[in-house]
């Protein structure tokens, strides 16, 4: 079993998927706008990740509610400079017992973590 798809609650999807894409390096997946008015289906995935995600404002959950989705990345300090070269403003990681990680918002609001496991975890 795998988990697929994610939803994400935004404000506003096309602030939100440019985020994901400029910012994180995100693919796009899918952006219809079979939905209705403001209401396009935007589903993205990080490169080589099983699992999507989708920008919705439909579920009533409220913008910058989703917090704590881990990140994993295999080097965290490869993962920084990437994304502070695309322009992402991102704190210094900090080590715990399970590895290093940094805390994110994305422009809607939600947190993220991304974190490099420590390998005797």
């Amino acid at each position: 079993m795998n988990i697929g798809i994610i939803s994400l609650p935004v404000e506003n999807q096309q602030r939100a998927k440019d985020f994901f894409c400029d910012k994180l390096g995100f693919g796009v997946v899918r952006d219809n706008d079979f939905m209705g008015e403001n209401q396009r289906w935007i589903e993205l995935r990080p490169a080589g990740s099983q699992t999507s995600i989708v920008l919705t404002t439909w579920l009533g959950m409220p913008a910058g509610s989703l917090t704590g989705t881990v990140m994993l990345v295999d080097d965290i300090q490869e993962t920084l400079a990437s994304l502070r070269a695309r322009g992402l403003d991102v704190p210094e990681p900090e080590q715990a017992p399970w590895g290093t990680y940094v805390q994110i918002d994305d422009s809607e609001g939600n947190g993220w973590v991304i974190q490099q496991t420590n390998p005797s975890a």
